[in-house]
This record gives C-alpha cells, structure tokens and sequence, in this order.
C-alpha cells in the first residue's frame, strides 16, 4: 500500500478516535453532572444506579428531567427493595446488587442494556489487565456505551478504620498513571476521589459477609445506535 493511501487512513482513524474518545467523555461527564448523595449508610447501590439511570435518560433524550431516589423506588414498587435500601436494612451484596439493575433498566425501558458481574477473586496480571481493558473502552469504544460501578471495603480506600462494604460509579480514568476517579456517594470523603487501578482492585478483592462472596464490580453496557430507539 503506498504512502499516499497510508496517510489519509491514518488521519481518519486519529479523527476517528478523537471523536469517540470526546463522545465517551461527555458521557462520564454527564454521569457525574448527576451525582447523587447517599441517603443513609445501606443505601449507597440505589443512589449509584439513579445517577445511572439519569444519564441514560439523558442519552435517550435530552430534554427528560431527572428522577430522584424515592421516584425510582416508588416506580418499582417492590418492598425488598425499599427495606435494603433503608436505614435498617441491609444493603445490597454484588449479585443482589446485579439483580436490582436488571429491575430497574427493566421498569425505565433499557431492554438492551448489558451486565457483567466480576468478583475478584484473586489478584493477578490478567485481573489487573481484564479491568485496565474495560477502563481503557469507557473511552475508545466506538459501539458501546460503557459504565463501571465499583463494590469494594471502604476502609481500604477512604481514610476510616471501619470496614464497611460500598458501591459507587466510576466517572474518569487516566491511563498513563493507572488511576480511577470514584465519584463515591458517600459525601463523607468530600466527593470524587482518585485511586490507583491497584487499589482499588484491593478493595475489591475483599469478602462481603453477607454473602461470604468476593466483592467487586459491575460492567454495564449498551449499544449506542438501540438507546436512541429505545421507547421513550
């Protein structure tokens, strides 16, 4: 192939790439222009998936209005739910917490939107580099939408000396230095913080005893072309 065909490719493809990197970011951005502050200490998964939902929403179509925690329960209408989330209850473990997307992509029309749940288990390269990888995508993949909620050991990323099981989004990671903001929703630690890909991997690989399973995180995907036909 000559250089004369080389060279406008590659400037497509930098062009390319610029432009779904900026589209990805808005996204993030969006999602933490809806930030949304916990309302008790069980209820950090439904105040994580209300900004979720919102940004999509806001995907969908630009002109919805954001919906608070207690309209998003009221939609629901389910009474485990109500008593996880409240002050006396119990939170959400991983799976449960897997569970409780799928209700609510469900009850706001997201019928195509992906999850995986990983549980790291253990600590490794090939762990390390599987979430580098989804990390990297939030940004350069061209046909999905990527979020990243995070359930790790508080302790291990907030200055507390009291080990307590949270959930919060992702919102921004630098590759150059491996860090990960945790837009957390426990107001405490004063908002948005940066950890390290290592630490937080650390934080995660921890034991939830309400489940006595590994704790971890939750991949949410679309495809970008479906949420602009979802219902609306």
């Amino acid at each position: 192939m000559s250089l004369k065909v080389i060279f406008p490719f590659l400037l497509t493809l930098a062009f390319c790439s610029a432009t779904t990197i900026q589209k990805n970011l808005d996204v993030l951005t969006q999602l933490g222009s809806h930030y949304v502050m916990q309302h008790n200490e069980k209820s950090c998964g439904l105040a994580s998936v209300t900004m979720l939902i919102n940004t999509l929403r806001s995907i969908r179509n630009p002109q919805s209005k954001s919906i608070t925690q207690d309209h998003l329960l009221t939609k629901l209408g389910n009474e485990v739910w109500n008593q996880a989330f409240s002050s006396s209850g119990s939170g959400l473990s991983l799976d449960e917490f897997a569970i409780f997307l799928r209700d609510v992509f469900d009850a706001y029309e997201f019928w195509d939107v992906g999850i995986e749940t990983v549980h790291v288990s253990h600590l490794s390269t090939s762990v390390h580099q599987y979430l580098k990888n989804i990390l990297s995508n939030m940004f350069l993949d061209e046909a999905l939408y990527t979020f990243l909620i995070v359930n790790f050991d508080q302790s291990m990323l907030t200055p507390t000396n009291f080990s307590s099981g949270h959930l919060s989004p992702v919102g921004d990671y630098r590759s150059y230095n491996k860090t990960v903001k945790i837009l957390d929703v426990d107001l405490d630690w004063t908002g948005p913080y940066w950890v390290t890909v290592e630490t937080l991997l650390k934080g995660m690989n921890t034991i939830d005893a309400s489940s006595s399973e590994y704790r971890g995180y939750i991949r949410v995907f679309l495809d970008k072309t479906k949420i602009l036909h979802e219902v609306r």
